[in-house]
């Protein structure tokens, strides 16, 4: 994992030292802004993203967010059924929970500055929870799970790393498409999304 962690910091970097000589250098002059930002993740997990951003006028950014999600486990018995649910909500699932700070940095992409491309990276604290203790049950109510179980929960420290294509639609609507992948010792999220955006974006 330490491998595949190094590569993608030296793609982000690379990424980024081009995006620096292509950028023009009489931009306009900017203010700060903030926004917030939401987006579906769709990937080995299914859930939602949703974080604050704060822009500095020279471009650099940092960011508070939280990312929750799940999918199926593999510690379900063979005859489990979850009944009716909605992206794994009241069910047996393997969860992801993470809150993070990250920095990033603007790299405007055309001449209005419209278009940009801002990787970041960071720390989260993320909270792992595993189905266990599985027990039937002998009557399950209508579209009911037929088991009970319990949760195992570890919280642990990891490494977040979002690569995003922004659009400024507006002054205060954006959409962005927005890959992220959060590497914790014992598991990886990755996926992706269409990022909507809500502040003073310029």
């Amino acid at each position: 994992m330490k491998k595949t962690i190094w590569l993608i910091i030296i793609v982000f970097v690379s990424i980024s030292n081009y995006g620096t000589a292509q950028q023009d250098a009489t931009e306009p002059k900017v203010d700060d802004t903030y926004f917030f930002s939401t987006n579906l993740v769709l990937g080995n997990y299914i859930g939602i993203n949703m974080d604050f951003n704060y822009v500095f006028k020279n471009g650099y950014s940092v960011s508070l967010g939280t990312t929750t999600a799940a999918k199926e486990t593999k510690n379900k018995p063979e005859n489990y059924s979850e009944g009716f649910s909605i992206l794994y909500l009241n069910t047996a699932a393997d969860r992801f929970t993470n809150y993070y700070i990250s920095a990033g940095k603007n790299f405007n992409i055309n001449p209005k500055n419209t278009i940009r491309f801002r990787p970041s990276i960071g720390l989260g604290y993320t909270v792992l929870k595993s189905p266990t203790n599985f027990q039937p049950i002998e009557d399950p109510a209508f579209l009911r799970e037929n088991y009970t179980y319990d949760f195992d929960t570890y919280g642990t420290l990891g490494l977040n790393i979002e690569p995003k294509l922004e659009f400024l639609i507006t002054r205060h609507f954006g959409m962005a498409i927005a890959p992220t992948v959060q590497f914790t010792k014992e598991r990886i999220l990755y996926g992706g999304g269409i990022n909507f955006m809500i502040g003073k974006l310029r």
